[in-house]
């Protein structure tokens, strides 16, 4: 009998292959992978010294590994098996957990006090190409956002009720460094007002209660660390107002992507231009642009867990509807001209996967925004990929802005601060950013490019 069974077994698995064989041949491959959010390996140069050097048959192996027909669909039924066998308890399941944090403030210390901020951080596509004096920002050029989102997730994913939480942990005397850094920018800076705006992360309000100290750092009473040791620069309280809005129902972060949502930058956006004293348009002022159907980022870091894959939701978004401004953008990537201005939207279209790039269309750039506001501030942002969805809600606050993502600057920064006349900086980064050493060094040596 068992030898019968071998038999049905080999026929079977024959079977199989003789039927996947012609499609792995013969089938479409594709070129972009929707789940992580990048293009798929190009077939290889064909060359008679690339042949004798072994290039051409290891890339050749590795065009037909990476571009396997209808590959996201079987990741995901892979995801879907994995999801069933995999560790999940009580309505949560955790991916690629590494570390377990422990918290040691006390109560009194997770007070909020005021003129603290919150923080998170990510980034977006590159520009692909220039198109009649538009950027385009196009499929294969996404390697930005996954760098940002690897190093975010490193402590793992959990996923509750339909949605993905980044894991977050870090020693605290990072945050100490970062308001250290952030404070030498105003000391150089003399007469312009500097303001540190640190962002909180989805995990800090959605974890279950009974996962939130084991795996996320206490948010709160890092962002009040950062605070007190900030010198001579204004913290902006967006915590508070961020748990409010969560509390009462509103939709401040994205259940599938690992950004704050665009209403949650609204509500940070009020709570800086108050602390600048400068004028902010009301969300009336805006139109407001739904886009139905998004799965962010948080799908490919979440294992391809199935549960984001089939729960989408909704990117809303908000335009001014009086475009009283204009906007030029300055390419800062490798290949192109930094000095060159190229004019284009300040919202930028997207394939329904990467809608969060809608804002400016990459961080590789440097953005410079000229409005109809009439009070001689001229703001400079300095920001991750959190910063972006800010950017709309301050055109009726300040005569310019210029938007600066610290990892694709080339200048010195003080030097380009003083040139275009800045009268306030804001420093807008994702509590991840501002206590990774990396990233933190990478704010300092600005000031001496």
């Amino acid at each position: 009998m068992k030898n019968f069974y071998d038999k049905i077994n080999i026929i079977i698995f024959t079977a199989i292959l003789a039927a996947a064989f012609p499609i792995m041949i013969f089938a479409a491959r594709p070129d972009f992978s929707e789940i992580e959010r990048r293009p798929l390996t190009s077939f290889p140069e064909f060359t008679l010294k690339r042949i004798s050097s072994g290039d051409f048959t290891r890339e050749l192996n590795l065009f037909f590994s990476d571009t396997v027909p209808m590959r996201d669909s079987l990741a995901g039924m892979s995801s879907l098996i994995k999801s069933r066998l995999g560790f999940s308890v009580d309505g949560v399941t955790l991916h690629d957990v590494q570390l377990t944090v422990d918290n040691e403030q006390s109560e009194a210390d997770n007070e909020p006090t005021d003129g603290q901020i919150g923080e998170i951080a990510l980034d977006n596509p590159e520009p692909a190409q220039l198109w009649d004096g538009v950027i385009d920002v196009s499929a294969n050029a996404v390697d930005e956002a996954a760098d940002e989102a690897v190093e975010l997730s490193s402590a793992g994913v959990l996923v509750y009720r339909n949605r993905a939480l980044m894991l977050i942990g870090w020693v605290s005397s990072a945050g100490e460094r970062y308001a250290d850094v952030v404070s030498e920018y105003s000391r150089r800076l003399d007469g312009v007002d500097v303001y540190s705006m640190v962002i909180p992360s989805a995990i800090e309000f959605y974890c279950p209660k009974n996962y939130l100290s084991h795996y996320n750092i206490d948010q709160r009473a890092s962002i009040n660390n950062i605070n007190a040791h900030l010198s001579n620069v204004t913290p902006v309280n967006v915590y508070s107002s961020l748990a409010e809005r969560v509390a009462a129902g509103d939709d401040i972060f994205f259940r599938t992507d690992h950004h704050w949502a665009p209403l949650g930058a609204f509500y940070a956006a009020e709570q800086f231009a108050q602390s600048a004293g400068v004028p902010f348009a009301t969300l009336s002022d805006y139109q407001k642009v739904v886009i139905p159907g998004y799965v962010g980022t948080m799908y490919g870091y979440s294992g391809r867990n199935p549960d984001i894959l089939n729960n989408p939701e909704d990117f809303v978004y908000f335009k001014p509807i009086n475009d009283n401004y204009t906007s030029t953008y300055y390419i800062t990537h490798e290949g192109y001209n930094p000095e060159a201005p190229v004019p284009a939207p300040l919202f930028i279209e997207q394939p329904l996967s990467e809608s969060y790039s809608i804002f400016l269309g990459s961080d590789a750039r440097i953005t410079h925004i000229s409005t109809n506001v009439d009070n001689s501030r001229k703001l400079a942002v300095f920001k991750d990929s959190f910063g972006n969805a800010l950017i709309p809600f301050l055109t009726a606050s300040f005569e310019e802005i210029y938007v600066i993502d610290i990892r694709y600057f080339p200048y010195n920064a003080i030097d380009y601060l003083a040139e275009k006349g800045i009268t306030d900086v804001l420093f807008a980064n994702n509590i991840a950013m501002a206590n990774d050493g990396y990233f933190i060094t990478t704010i300092e040596n600005l000031m001496n490019n």
